[in-house]
């Protein structure tokens, strides 16, 4: 199933991150406690209040392996990600999550205006298993020595409706952010991002992606504005 993401330690600081995230869900997964089984972990985490990350599908990256190859006649459009619509779906197929980390190399720099981003994700074992487990994605750190994580990726079984969970916690100077969180689909849920092969932009900061947003050429200063990460999916054909 996982490739390069490493499982969560329940012993570990970012635990507490993930209850912060979605008590009600790492509450079954990390604690072992006796939750009713349904709905599942992906759905009580898709209906549970608190903020939403900000997600847009970069248009016509279908069959791209990174967000250089999918700009690279010189910029593009990134659509919000939930209810795509003419896009080909992921439902009942298998598939490969890539976190290529920021869009932007500065953001993960010394000089970024963010003093941390966790991103994790929250996948089932199998099309049997009702709820996640969650796997480190992406980490970056600024103190007291810069730290970025290089690329994961994680197998996701075949399977129909809710298909994969994020939790993102991006901490910048002078600001309070409670983690927000995000359920892929490749069913009808048209409120929810839809789960089809391509590149995602994760946005950082509340508000992004509201509408469709022409994207600037990737070495362009343009993109300190778009701080994001970077989530490639590709259909797993294995």
């Amino acid at each position: 199933m996982t490739e390069s993401a490493h499982p969560v330690p329940p012993s570990s600081s970012r635990r507490q991150f993930l209850l912060a995230g979605s008590a009600a869900l790492t509450g079954a997964l990390l604690l072992g406690s006796d939750l009713v089984a349904a709905p599942s972990g992906l759905q009580r985490l898709a209906d549970s209040p608190g903020a939403r990350v900000p997600i847009a599908y970069v248009e016509s990256s279908a069959g791209s392996s990174s967000l250089a190859q999918a700009l690279a006649g010189g910029g593009g459009r990134a659509v919000p990600a939930a209810g795509l619509r003419g896009s080909s779906s992921l439902a009942g197929s298998g598939f490969r999550a890539s976190v290529h980390g920021f869009a932007a190399a500065a953001h993960g720099e010394r000089a970024s205006a963010f003093r941390s981003v966790l991103v994790d994700a929250l996948v089932p074992l199998s099309a049997r298993q009702a709820d996640p487990i969650p796997y480190y994605a992406f980490t970056f750190r600024r103190d007291p020595a810069v730290s970025v994580s290089g690329t994961t990726r994680v197998r996701v079984a075949a399977a129909d409706g809710l298909r994969m969970g994020l939790l993102v916690n991006a901490l910048a100077d002078g600001v309070a952010a409670a983690p927000a969180a995000a359920v892929f689909t490749s069913g009808r849920e048209r409120h929810l991002p839809t789960l089809c092969p391509g590149v995602y932009l994760l946005g950082l900061q509340q508000g992004m992606f509201a509408r469709a947003t022409e994207l600037p050429a990737l070495d362009e200063a343009a993109w300190a504005t778009l701080p994001s990460v970077v989530l490639v999916v590709e259909a797993d054909l294995a």
